[in-house]
């Protein structure tokens, strides 16, 4: 009798879609809930060095959401806003995600 191996490495998986940041900071930068973020926040610095993250294409997302959630912070976001952003990062395969409050966080799918 034959013995088989089956290497598990080897046997083909799903392949993720890379992140499309492009796409993403695109919708995000034209988003009137987003503009009204960068508008109102009490650290307009922190919201122009989140834009230039944004525009440099980093893959730094710790970063990224520690710097978005110091800009949101003491803002009310609209009700309609986390879910759109949630949408939006899922369509482009961003590791993000948003709570019903505004703050980001590292996706965890």
């Amino acid at each position: 009798m034959t013995k088989i191996t089956v290497h598990k490495e080897l046997i083909a998986k799903p392949v993720q879609a890379s992140p499309d940041w492009p796409g993403f900071k695109e919708e995000l930068l034209i988003d009137p809930d987003y503009s009204t973020v960068v508008g109102t926040t009490q650290k307009p610095a922190l919201a122009a060095r989140l834009e230039s993250m944004a525009m440099l294409d980093s893959d730094n997302w710790p970063l990224f959401v520690h710097v978005w959630n110091q800009v949101i912070e003491g803002l009310t976001i609209t009700s309609t806003a986390p879910p759109k952003w949630n949408t939006m990062a899922k369509t482009y395969n961003i590791p993000l995600a948003w709570d019903a409050s505004g703050k980001m966080s590292l996706a965890t799918e």
